[in-house]
């Protein structure tokens, strides 16, 4: 049986927990520090709902609890206001087999934001992989054409320095 946490141990704990989810994404993510307090916050707000729960009803409170629950969405939402903008740069500073898992991963934080049908799994990691496998092809392509380019240099020097001694025996005899 666990023992009891205090509020900040337990919110700590989630967090590094949903933090842990996160990082399996490229999206740029506040620090746990600010998500700790974040997620303590919504907590207490919680609280101060519940405490007054059993009270008359009142407009005031009916709108306190629906205004919480609207927030409940973005508990979790561990990124950076300037996720897009961070991911777009990253994007523009890779190579072109990269750009392509920056812009899935943008579209994964945008449908985040919006209906939710993608997760965070297997996916990602398979993506990964194959963009490097992807990038140590095209290397080894690269350092095969260049290999190529290299003999067909020196078969063409070969027949040149051939057809300048057949010159030279021709004109000896």
């Amino acid at each position: 049986m666990r023992a009891l946490h205090s509020v900040h141990e337990s919110a700590k704990e989630t967090v590094r927990k949903v933090a842990e989810v996160w990082d399996k994404t490229k999206i740029p993510r506040v620090h746990e520090v600010r998500c700790v307090q974040r997620l303590e916050k919504v907590y207490n707000e919680w609280r101060n709902i519940r405490k007054h729960e059993k009270d008359s009803p009142s407009e005031k409170r009916t709108m306190r609890k629906e205004a919480f629950k609207e927030t409940l969405d973005k508990v979790f939402d561990l990124s950076k206001q300037n996720a897009i903008d961070l991911m777009e740069k990253k994007k523009a500073a890779t190579n072109p087999k990269e750009k392509l898992v920056w812009e899935e991963e943008i579209a994964f934080f945008k449908d985040q934001s919006g209906p939710r049908l993608a997760i965070i799994g297997e996916v990602d990691a398979k993506d990964r992989r194959r963009v490097a496998d992807e990038v140590k092809k095209d290397q080894e392509r690269k350092r095969r054409a260049a290999k190529r380019q290299e003999e067909q240099e020196e078969l063409e020097n070969g027949r040149e320095r051939d057809s300048r001694r057949r010159k030279v025996r021709g004109k000896a005899t």
